[in-house]
């Protein structure tokens, strides 16, 4: 996982990952299908994130990111785990 979480955000947002380490997981449950984000804390990156491959970079700051209706989970979340930091 962590060789495609550095890999994705070179070529979406150029920077590189120097440290990250998986953060929780989150399930949810639909009707028709199961959804499980693998949630990583990147710690330490070197570049400046921008829009990279022609997407569009909303700024920086939280307030500028568009928001998005997300459907309510019908489980709970998975507890933080314990993980030797990804270097």
């Amino acid at each position: 996982m962590a060789d495609a979480l550095r890999r994705e955000l070179l070529e979406e947002l150029g920077i590189v990952v120097e440290q990250a380490r998986p953060l929780i997981l989150i399930r949810h449950d639909y009707p028709d299908k199961q959804v499980l984000l693998d949630v990583w804390l990147v710690e330490r990156f070197t570049g400046t994130a921008h829009g990279a491959e022609g997407n569009r970079w909303p700024g920086s700051g939280r307030r500028r990111w568009p928001t998005t209706a997300f459907p309510p989970p019908t489980g709970r979340s998975l507890p933080p785990r314990a993980c030797p930091t990804v270097t």
